[in-house]
C-alpha cells in the first residue's frame, strides 16, 4: 500500500490510493454494465500528524499528463466529505459520472482540499484502475448468452429467451426471441438419465450435438448409443453478439 505525504499551508494529508472498481457479477443473459464508480480511501492529518475528524470538502481531477497544463478531464467536488479519526471514504463517479475514454491512456489523478493548493504530484492510476475497461470486453463483442434445458417431449425444462418446436424423432428446432447480429456458437449435451447420477451411467454416443445454427434460430438431434435419433433431454448454451 503506497502513502504519499503531501504539505499544504494548513494541514497535511496522506492519501493512500486504494483504488477498486465496484464491477457485478455478470449474469447469463442479462445486459450489465460496469459501474462508473471508484471507491477510493484517505488518511487525513494536520501537520503534526494527528488524525483529523469532520466534515471537509475534497475535490479529486483527471489528467493525461503528470505535471503541466493541460485541462483536466474530468472532475468531481466532495462538499462534505467524513472524516473519522483521518479515515475517510468517497465514491468517485457517484456525483459526475467516469467512461470508459477517461482511462484511455496514462491517467493521474490530482486532489485539493477545500481552497487550498493542489497537492503535487499527481498520482499516475495503474493498472487497478484500468478494470474499468473491462467494459469494452461487452461494447466490442457485445455477447449474449442463452441457456436452457429441454425435455424429451420439446417442452422447455429451463432457461429462457428461446422457444423449442420438436420437428420429428430426436430433432428439435430451437428459436430465439431475441435474433442475434451475427452467427453464434453453441453446444449441446444429453443428461442421462438424471441430473444427479453420478455413478458411471450412460453411453459416450447417447448424445445431443448442433446440426445447424443461424441468428435467429438453432436445431440439435439427439440420438441413441447406436448412433440412431432418439428423443432425449438436453442442456444447451449459445453465446453471439
Amino acid at each position: 500500500m503506497n502513502r504519499q505525504e503531501v504539505f499544504i499551508p494548513v494541514i497535511m494529508i496522506l492519501f493512500i490510493l486504494i483504488v477498486s472498481f465496484i464491477i457485478p457479477s455478470a449474469i447469463m443473459g442479462q445486459d450489465n454494465s460496469v459501474p462508473k464508480l471508484i471507491n477510493y480511501q484517505g488518511y487525513l492529518t494536520d501537520k503534526g500528524g494527528k488524525a483529523l475528524s469532520g466534515n471537509y470538502q475534497i475535490t479529486f481531477r483527471l489528467y493525461d499528463e503528470a505535471s503541466g497544463t493541460h485541462a483536466w478531464l474530468w472532475q468531481e467536488t466532495h462538499d462534505t466529505v467524513r472524516v473519522d479519526n483521518g479515515q475517510f471514504n468517497v465514491l468517485l463517479g457517484s456525483d459526475d459520472s467516469l467512461t470508459v475514454d477517461d482511462f484511455n491512456g496514462d491517467r493521474y489523478l490530482e486532489i485539493q482540499l477545500a481552497n487550498e493548493l493542489e497537492m503535487e504530484p499527481r498520482l499516475q492510476l495503474v493498472s487497478v484502475a484500468y478494470s474499468l475497461q473491462a467494459e469494452n470486453a461487452n461494447t466490442v463483442e457485445n455477447l449474449r448468452i442463452i441457456r436452457g434445458s429441454v425435455n424429451s417431449d420439446g417442452s422447455i425444462a429451463g432457461g429462457s429467451g428461446f422457444t423449442v418446436s420438436k420437428t420429428g424423432t430426436g430433432l428439435y428446432q430451437i428459436n430465439f426471441t431475441k435474433t442475434f447480429t451475427g452467427r453464434p456458437s453453441g453446444s449441446a449435451t444429453q443428461v442421462y438419465p438424471s441430473f444427479d447420477d453420478f455413478g458411471g451411467g450412460g453411453m459416450t454416443g447417447d448424445n445431443a450435438v448442433f446440426v445447424g445454427i443461424n441468428n435467429y434460430r438453432a436445431k440439435v438431434k439427439t440420438g441413441d448409443n447406436d448412433g440412431d435419433a432418439a428423443d432425449r433431454y438436453f442442456t444447451f448454451i449459445i453465446i453471439g453478439p
